[in-house]
């Protein structure tokens, strides 16, 4: 289960739209920030992606409270995928982002094990990759919802509902 997560982040990064240099560069200048990736079915499943897919993209900018959001809607029957962007000012003052930048920073790199799902049941969720990055240093966790901390569960539905906020705009349709 673990190594299936692993090999599926793996692939989606890989076969991002976004070249290396561009995607370098965007992060090398951004010194402070987050990104929350969401995994729920993918349109078209094959033994390299296990049926997964990159359902939500949440990037925010903790230095100037700049967000970009990506949310595939409808992934079975008529997939499309929707952007939105702009600047939600004061989120990085947000409580619920605090508490998930402190949980992020004790809780070891990798698979939340808490958070595991007992073998034989359904699980209807998405599972999670989040990425703190604060100068260098860099915190890296993957979840689900199932018995996550409080801290990162309200920091996640706020990041997952964020494309609703006024203050970000549609992009494009892609």
């Amino acid at each position: 289960m673990h190594r299936s997560v692993i090999y599926l982040l793996m692939i989606c990064f890989c076969l991002s739209s976004c070249s290396e240099d561009v995607v370098s560069n965007v992060l090398d200048s951004d010194k402070h920030t987050i990104e929350l990736v969401a995994f729920g079915f993918a349109e078209n499943p094959t033994e390299e992606n296990k049926g997964f897919g990159v359902a939500y993209y949440f990037y925010l900018n903790l230095d100037n409270d700049s967000v970009f959001i990506q949310k595939k809607i409808n992934p079975i029957e008529a997939p499309e995928t929707l952007a939105w962007t702009g600047t939600i000012k004061g989120i990085s003052e947000d409580n619920k982002l605090q508490d998930f930048i402190n949980v992020s920073r004790e809780m070891p790199n990798g698979f939340i094990a808490d958070t595991k799902i007992p073998e034989l049941t359904l699980y209807c969720s998405y599972y999670y990759y989040s990425r703190y990055k604060d100068g260098d240093k860099v915190k890296y966790q993957f979840y689900t919802h199932h018995n996550l901390d409080r801290r990162f569960r309200q920091a996640v539905d706020m990041f997952m509902n964020s494309y609703l906020s006024p203050k970000v705009r549609p992009v494009t349709t892609l």
